[in-house]
């Protein structure tokens, strides 16, 4: 059975919700998928619940079903279906495996250490709070992404930290060579920076977490040749990456204190 550390935070986030299942939908399959009254979900249900891209979603399925902890089936339509022109549909419901390896991961989650993972409803408000605070506002897609970290075990300032980076990036690239856009976010970056410092001396962010978000921060709002390949590497991340698409970068944030126009 895979570890914790084996899967990522996307795997996590994935196998939680196809472990739910569907509230309405029960699946039986026979032959060499067989899996009696499965509560099965297809990738687009799973797109919905967690805010991810297609892509990304099919890469988690594909390596959950690697490991057993789910498994895929195909349901084929009807004769009716068939002549209608009604397209199979994949599904994907979670193994005894999956079940089992959720549950440990619950109850160490319910030990007093890890009370935590039961708050995610107050913890995503934190950091939209702290977002808000320092200058962005969240978006749709960044709520997703968010609650994805928490899933992990992000803490809320940690992965504040990391929406802001994302948005830096995006607003860098999108100002091309306007410098006064460049400047007004270079300027809010050194800002964002001073508080993250705050918030790593009273424990909210972890040091290595906090160093490597900052270096990117000056990386991407250091006005030099070596910008915009700070810029592509933090985008690049598949997290921000849309509809299964290699280029377009969801936005998860904006920010409130300068005009991108």
């Amino acid at each position: 059975m895979p570890t914790t550390t084996s899967l990522s935070e996307q795997d996590v986030a994935v196998l939680r919700v196809v472990v739910q299942g569907h509230p309405d939908r029960k699946l039986t399959k026979s032959g060499r998928n067989i899996n009696t009254h499965v509560s099965a979900l297809t990738v687009s249900e799973i797109q919905v619940a967690l805010g991810l891209s297609e892509n990304t979603i099919i890469n988690c399925i594909a390596h959950l079903v690697s490991v057993d902890l789910i498994a895929s089936g195909r349901e084929l339509p009807s004769l009716w279906g068939r002549l209608t022109g009604r397209p199979e549909q994949w599904y994907v419901w979670a193994t005894e495996q999956g079940k089992c390896w959720l549950d440990d991961v619950k109850s160490a989650a319910n030990r007093p250490e890890n009370s935590r993972l039961e708050n995610f409803k107050d913890e995503l408000s934190n950091i939209a709070e702290l977002l808000d605070f320092l200058g962005f506002t969240i978006a749709p897609d960044g709520v997703g992404l968010a609650l994805t970290g928490l899933f992990s075990g992000y803490k809320p300032a940690e992965m504040a930290s990391y929406i802001i980076l994302c948005t830096l990036a995006l607003d860098v690239k999108e100002a091309e060579d306007r410098l006064d856009v460049l400047m007004n976010i270079f300027s809010h970056g050194i800002t964002v920076i001073e508080a993250l410092r705050t918030l790593r001396d009273k424990g909210h962010i972890r040091n290595d977490i906090y160093d490597n978000d900052t270096n990117a921060i000056i990386g991407v709002i250091k006005i030099e040749s070596e910008q915009l390949n700070w810029v592509e590497r933090v985008l690049s991340d598949p997290l921000l990456k849309n509809n299964g698409s290699h280029s377009h970068v969801m936005r998860i944030a904006s920010s409130n204190l300068y005009s991108k126009t």
